[in-house]
């Protein structure tokens, strides 16, 4: 059996079990190093890094995955005397997030690790150019368990729209603008039938606060339709997590443009795509007024992305790429 040691970013409620399913799944064996869970017990990286090298040396696995961020927890001197003992083991690092600079902990973990992934095609090169060797691409999925269509045909809601996401004007992503404005409209448009969930937002605006990811799906489930506009939206090929989780609900998702949308989804059949902004109301208004299309479009959704973006089909993607038969 494959030993996969998998260590995933998780903080409060967003936490990486989908994926780690995904390996069991597949027939591997897994070992869950929650890195960032024993910084906020120790907030020592000394202690964490001690304590995966113990892990590693028992678990002896085949396959090392680490999720970077911005986290520099594990270092590449930890991860090289693991390397030590098991020269075979495939050692993997991939980044979820994009950023403007190059992030120094995913340059440091790229010395050690043959295999270094990004999530858009857009950022492959200046990611490949940023450590001096080749990264792939691997995009993110979601979790099947809890994103999934209601059971049952729904005909009222408690929501026109809802948006789950938080506002870091201080961060300078470029997507800020139109999810600040997007916001603005909406609340201005629908009033409290529009949702908001977050953090940092604008005062007039009116967020709802944190909403627990596991309990997402029934929200998204009471909404006509959900909304997923991203802090990059000029990136090719570059969609959140986010996407992924309002498409597989089952409900209609209208989605801010980005480059390449159309190797993805098809507008009006399976998302709804906006090309500004001022769309957005419009669009809501569309899918109130036509539920059965409402309908079709969120049941085309949700299939699409089970079929093509879960963690299994990462998973496959990655074994791919390393070379390991699934």
């Amino acid at each position: 059996m494959l030993k996969v040691m998998f260590l995933p970013i998780d903080y409060n409620d967003f936490r990486q079990d989908g994926f780690a399913k995904a390996f069991v799944t597949l027939g591997c064996h897994v070992h869950y190093f929650d890195y960032f869970g024993y910084w906020n017990q120790t907030k020592r990286a000394q202690s964490v890094r001690a304590n995966l090298i113990n892990m590693a040396l028992n678990f002896k696995p085949d396959v090392f995955f680490i999720q970077t961020h911005h986290l520099p927890m594990i270092d590449a001197d930890s991860v090289q005397k693991i390397k030590n003992v098991f020269p075979k083991c495939k050692f993997c690092n991939w980044t979820q997030d994009i950023k403007n600079h190059m992030m120094p902990n995913f340059l440091e973990l790229s010395k050690v690790c043959e295999f270094n992934f990004g999530c858009s095609t857009g950022q492959l090169k200046f990611l490949s150019e940023g450590i001096g060797k080749p990264v792939y691409y691997l995009n993110t999925g979601y979790d099947q368990a809890l994103y999934f269509p209601s059971k049952e045909k729904k005909s009222s809601f408690d929501n026109d729209i809802v948006f789950t996401g938080n506002c870091d004007a201080t961060a300078n992503f470029p997507g800020t603008k139109e999810r600040v404005l997007a916001a603005v409209l909406l609340r201005k448009t629908f009033g409290d039938r529009f949702k908001l969930y977050g953090s940092n937002w604008p005062t007039e605006v009116k967020t709802e606060g944190h909403h627990d990811q596991r309990s997402l799906n029934n929200l998204y489930h009471n909404s006509v339709c959900s909304l997923s506009i991203s802090h990059y939206n000029d990136v090719a090929d570059y969609f959140s997590d986010r996407l992924l989780r309002c498409m597989a609900s089952g409900r209609p998702t209208i989605c801010y443009r980005f480059p390449n949308w159309q190797n993805y989804f098809t507008d009006m059949s399976d998302i709804v795509i906006v090309n500004s902004v001022e769309e957005i109301p419009e669009k809501v208004n569309m899918l109130k007024n036509n539920p059965e299309l409402a309908e079709f479009i969120g049941r085309n959704g949700a299939a699409k992305v089970l079929a093509e973006h879960t963690y299994i089909t990462r998973v496959k993607q990655l074994f791919d790429v390393i070379g390991i038969k699934s």
